[in-house]
C-alpha cells in the first residue's frame, strides 16, 4: 500500500512537470543585480548552452561561463562565443587541460 502511494505521487508529479525545475526558476525576478546574474550563470551552466553566457549581464560571469562550459563538454566550441581572442587563447588551455586529464 505504501508502494503504491509513493508511486501516484511521483506519477502526479512527473504529470505536472515537477521533473523540471528550471522551468520554475525566473531570474528576472531576483530584485539584486548580483543574485540576478548569478542565478543567470547557474541556469546557463545546468543548460551547458554557451550561446546563452552572453546574456548574463556579467563579464567576468559569462566569460567563466563559456569556460567552465568547454571544460565540461570537454571540448573547444564553446570557446569560440568569446570576444576576445586571449579569453578565446586561456579557453582553449583549458579545454586541452580537462582533455589530457581524461586520457
Amino acid at each position: 500500500m505504501r508502494l503504491h502511494t509513493i508511486l501516484c505521487v511521483l506519477a502526479v508529479l512527473l504529470i505536472l512537470g515537477c521533473n523540471k525545475p528550471e522551468q520554475y526558476v525566473d531570474c528576472e525576478r531576483i530584485l539584486d543585480k548580483n543574485e540576478r546574474y548569478e542565478c543567470r550563470y547557474n541556469l546557463t551552466i545546468g543548460k551547458l548552452e554557451a550561446a546563452k553566457c552572453k546574456e548574463i549581464g556579467n563579464t567576468n560571469l559569462s566569460r567563466k561561463c563559456v569556460n567552465e562550459i568547454a571544460v565540461k563538454l570537454k571540448n573547444e566550441y564553446p570557446c569560440y562565443q568569446h570576444a576576445r581572442a586571449s579569453d578565446k587563447d586561456e579557453c582553449e588551455k583549458l579545454v586541452a587541460n580537462a582533455q589530457k586529464q581524461t586520457v
